[in-house]
């Protein structure tokens, strides 16, 4: 069982560090440099075996063990043997902990135990921020790819929601794995929340954690991935539409979403597609129209999504890091199609965008202020001025 070869991992560990300690005199508690403390990521550290390994010297009784130490330098005690299994144990390669972790994955599959999934998929996450785990997960003799999918369709949205966090880590700047999953024909599954949300209309019945795992492990998908963002195409773009409608009428419990929302808007207006793929330009121009416009982007880009209007809507959250967001995702739709610019001056942009600016300055002023505001207030003003010098074409 996975937990009974942790065990022996860690006893391993503890030999292992005191036989260093043979060697090497404890540093003086004055000497250590300060550990953070925390949870996964405070220290840096994410391979299982370190974190194993770190723990124990943590939590060992220094003057014991360097008691010990001296006495074996000096002939009055004899070193305890070396276990050689528990040594193979601890240099194993990862792909060997990565199976361990798929292993324990496949056995809460078999189980049905959502608790057990779930935790299992953590873990799971937790190995695939490794490029290199990540690569390997569809490797032979590991074969993790296509149970972490299955889960995608699960009847338990913590369960979806763990298996989308372990493919949105997986392809995370990962060309390799963006590709493999698309060949898989994974992506609409991966945006099959955001559909469903939508054929809902309303975010009631809608799971914020849920939304922003989808949301992520899409955004990992397309960033950086030209046939990823032709494959999700304009009907994707409306997917996205129809939600940040949505979302931008949402709470505070909707913020993360709200965020991630306009985040995977940006990266698509910043993205080139394939080849020179034009399926860019066509999901900058049905962003741009107001909703509804002209039959020319129904019959080639889709209807106007009005994406402009829900993106100025959101500046009254007052969140400093949305107003950025915002701000900077306007930008790129007023640069990658001028069109838009008429369709912001229809929701009163100016006003809003003016308000924001006017917001920021206020934070800026206040010198026990712990955020900075300089962004929001800078593009702020930036797009004041694009919206400022633009003349509406005339009419002929």
């Amino acid at each position: 069982m996975m937990w009974h070869g942790r065990m022996a991992l860690f006893l391993a560990l503890v030999v292992v560090a005191r036989a260093q300690l043979v060697l090497d005199d404890i540093v003086e508690e004055h000497e250590q440099a300060p550990r953070q403390r925390g949870g996964r990521g405070a220290d840096g550290i994410t391979d299982p075996t370190t974190k194993l390994l770190q723990w124990s010297v943590d939590n060992m009784d220094h003057a014991a063990v360097a008691e010990r130490a001296k006495a074996i330098r000096e002939g009055r005690a004899d070193p305890h043997p070396v276990d050689r299994e528990a040594l193979d144990a601890i240099f194993s390669s990862k792909v060997s902990y990565l199976q361990s972790c798929v292993e324990f994955l496949n056995l809460a599959i078999a189980g049905n135990d959502s608790g057990k999934l779930v935790e299992a998929l953590e873990e799971l996450e937790n190995q695939v921020t490794d490029i290199d785990n990540a690569n390997d997960l569809d490797s032979p003799g590991v074969y993790g790819l296509k149970p972490v999918m299955q889960l995608l369709d699960h009847k338990d949205p913590k369960v979806r929601t763990a298996a989308l966090w372990v493919l949105g880590s997986a392809t995370q700047s990962n060309i390799k794995m963006q590709e493999k999953l698309l060949d898989y024909g994974v992506l609409p599954r991966l945006s099959k929340p955001l559909v469903e949300l939508n054929v809902l209309g309303t975010l009631k019945r809608g799971d914020p954690k849920l939304l922003g795992k989808s949301l992520y492990a899409v955004g990992s998908m397309v960033r950086g991935c030209g046939r990823c963002v032709d494959a999700f195409g304009t009907q994707g773009a409306q997917t996205l539409a129809r939600l940040l409608s949505l979302v931008a009428k949402g709470g505070p419990e909707w913020l993360a979403v709200q965020r991630k929302t306009v985040a995977l808007v940006g990266d698509l207006l910043r993205e080139d597609g394939a080849e020179g793929s034009t399926v860019v330009r066509q999901i900058a121009h049905s962003f741009a129209a107001p909703a509804g416009a002209g039959a020319e982007l129904r019959s080639g880009t889709g209807a106007g999504l009005g994406v402009g209007a829900h993106l100025v809507a959101l500046l009254s959250t007052g969140d400093r890091e949305l107003g950025e967001k915002v701000l900077e995702t306007l930008l790129h739709l007023v640069g990658a199609d001028t069109s838009s610019i008429e369709a912001l001056h229809a929701a009163s942009a100016q006003q809003k965008v003016q308000e924001a600016v006017n917001d920021a300055r206020r934070h800026m002023a206040d010198t026990n202020e712990g955020e900075s505001w300089d962004e929001v207030a800078i593009m702020g003003e930036k797009l004041l001025v694009t919206l400022g010098n633009y003349s509406a074409p005339r009419v002929v």
